[in-house]
């Protein structure tokens, strides 16, 4: 379940329920801060929903963050305006790493240019509205991941 709150100063608060090994729900709020028109992840938040659970080290292991920010990044970009989705997760400049949420995203644009027999690279270029080099370099590490299959040799 994910609930969200907006306030005036340009963020925007979602909280989406997890469960532990024991049966815990427990209330990880994500904020989302738009700073210069690029959405970020700026903060998050954990919370039990029963006043006896106690937060620890172990639960810190093994929330999932990836996916919980990946539920949380879907819904921030239905509710966002659309000329703020290019920046969820768009570029962030120099040495950025890409999320595997990220790289996920550039293997099916791969595919779907690959079956519109596109040139693949400018492609996704366009849909992440990221620059050509910077589309090359996620396909090299959509493929370092093993979401791509190696690039066949140019001989």
């Amino acid at each position: 379940m994910v609930r969200k709150q907006v306030n005036q100063h340009n963020r925007k608060d979602l909280t989406v329920q997890w469960k532990d090994r024991q049966g815990q729900t427990w209330n990880v709020g994500f904020e989302l801060k738009t700073v210069s028109n690029v959405a970020r992840i700026n903060g998050f938040s954990i919370h039990a929903t029963s006043p006896k659970a106690r937060l620890t080290a172990n639960h810190l292991r093994e929330i999932p963050f990836g996916e919980l920010s990946e539920q949380f990044l879907a819904v921030a970009r239905r509710s966002l305006p659309k000329n703020k989705l290019e920046t969820l997760p768009g570029s962030t400049g120099l040495g950025r790493t890409s999320s595997l949420a990220e790289l996920r995203r550039v293997a099916e644009l791969y595919v779907k240019a690959s079956l519109k027999q596109v040139d693949v690279q400018q492609f996704i270029a366009e849909a992440l509205g990221v620059s050509s080099a910077t589309a090359a370099r996620r396909i090299r590490a959509a493929r370092k991941s093993g979401l791509l299959s190696p690039q066949k040799s140019r001989s």
